[in-house]
């Protein structure tokens, strides 16, 4: 995640902008589990997406953007 954030001026964006955009996509993102029930995905198939979901750089991009960062 930093060394993303670390290009962010490359794609014309200062350092705070970037974050914004990165705890926007990373808090959309982290209801995946959520929608991917809704749309009808069995169990099994939810368990498999896990590991392309869940972890810590989810965690630290939804954290982003927020008073606390």
């Amino acid at each position: 995640m930093e060394r993303a954030l670390a290009t962010a001026e490359y794609y014309g964006l200062d350092l705070d902008d970037a974050k914004r955009i990165v705890g926007q996509i990373g808090r959309v993102v982290s209801a995946w589990r959520d929608t991917a029930t809704d749309l009808g995905a069995p169990p099994e198939e939810i368990m498999r997406m896990e590991s392309a979901f869940v972890h810590e750089d989810l965690d630290q991009a939804a954290g982003y953007g927020t008073s606390s960062r």
